[in-house]
């Protein structure tokens, strides 16, 4: 079964298919992955140089979702010559779960208008987060590795929903093991319940300030 306005991209020779079901794919130079409505549930390896046949030193994962969820593992090693990878994940509404291996090196940057944002492994440094705990415009600045500042470099946005990035967990593994299913509806429910409440309960203090029943 294919997901909802599903792509099927040629990327380097390679097709890229995109359904419900989790599928296999080595990185050559560049995946693309786009996808309206549902999930887009992969597994990726990078590729080493062979002789003859050079690969870039910085290869492309990009993925584009309306509503749904995205499940990206990067199974590692990491060739060391091929650390660069640029990674841009985009989803309107639903939620984002990526992985990547230990020797995962670089910055991973990540922005939610509703929602939260996670990011967790071993040797990971914060250096940014903001509004977490409010759950409105999230955002959310890691780096790893002595190549933190021009080795890998992830991008995340999404409008509506929890952001997720694991580094160093069995490799890169631990996805596939783990179901990461999400109801977009009731997530959607839940965030505009909490928009809701703020509002309402900013009128009644102020209203029981203006009548004094708080500052007398």
């Amino acid at each position: 079964m294919f997901a909802s306005g599903f792509k099927m991209e040629r990327s380097q020779g390679l097709y890229l298919y995109i359904g419900t079901n989790n599928r296999h794919y080595p990185l050559a130079n560049s995946l693309q992955a786009d996808c309206e409505n549902g999930l887009i549930d992969m597994t990726t390896k990078v590729k080493s140089n062979i002789p003859g046949k050079h690969l870039n030193n910085d290869p492309v994962i990009t993925t584009s979702i309306g509503t749904g969820a995205l499940k990206l593992t990067v199974e590692g090693p990491i060739p060391p010559d091929r650390l660069e990878i640029r990674s841009s994940h985009v989803t309107a509404k639903g939620s984002q779960r990526i992985s990547y291996p230990h020797d995962w090196q670089g910055i991973v940057s990540s922005q939610g208008q509703v929602g939260t944002c996670t990011v967790h492994g071993t040797g990971l440094e914060v250096v940014e987060a903001r509004n977490n705990n409010t759950g409105f415009n999230v955002y959310m600045k890691a780096v790893k590795g002595p190549r933190k500042y021009d080795g890998a470099d992830t991008s995340i946005e999404l409008r509506e929903g929890p952001i997720e990035v694991r580094i160093g967990d069995n490799d890169g593994k631990r996805l596939r093991a783990v179901s990461w299913g999400i109801n977009t509806d009731t997530m959607s429910g839940i965030w505009k319940g909490l928009s809701v409440g703020s509002v309402v309960f900013f009128w009644v203090v102020l209203a029981m300030a203006g009548y004094g029943y708080l500052f007398g």
